[in-house]
């Protein structure tokens, strides 16, 4: 990705929190909209931000706009989140749910691909010299 786009440590950075930082600003606002809007609007809405948003950060030319365009996506994420596991818990009554499915439901809306990718980049080996450069050691 840096190689493709001329993209600094700096971009990569922002590339990835943008798209965290207003996922996590909207979440909680997005899920009261929802209450107050209805899931499925919110729902669908969120699907069609996010999925433009993800065919705009593929398209993208350069650092800077994948960064705006991953804060769209960080939108899109915020709106549907909170929407699918309204859905799903409205869906089905209460005392169908098995004693599961909330800390399941937890982990998987907690768990950030972003952050997997990032960890994955840290151990690569072009991570490295550009660490190293600014005084951090994540050698192997």
């Amino acid at each position: 990705m840096s190689e493709g786009l001329s993209a600094s440590l700096s971009d990569i950075l922002w590339i990835i929190n943008a798209y965290v930082l207003v996922y996590a600003v909207l979440l909680i606002t997005a899920g009261r909209l929802g209450d107050l809007r209805g899931q499925r609007p919110l729902f669908v809405a969120g699907v069609v931000v996010f999925t433009l948003a993800s065919l705009a950060c593929g398209l993208s030319p350069n650092p800077t706009l994948l960064i705006a365009f991953r804060a769209v996506q960080g939108a899109g994420a915020a709106l549907l989140m909170p929407q699918t596991m309204a859905i799903i818990i409205g869906t089905f009554p209460a005392d169908t749910h098995p004693p599961i499915v909330y800390p399941v439901a937890l982990l998987a809306s907690s768990t950030n691909p972003d952050a997997k990718d990032f960890l994955a980049y840290l151990e690569s080996d072009k991570a490295a010299p550009a660490f190293t450069k600014q005084g951090f050691t994540i050698l192997k």
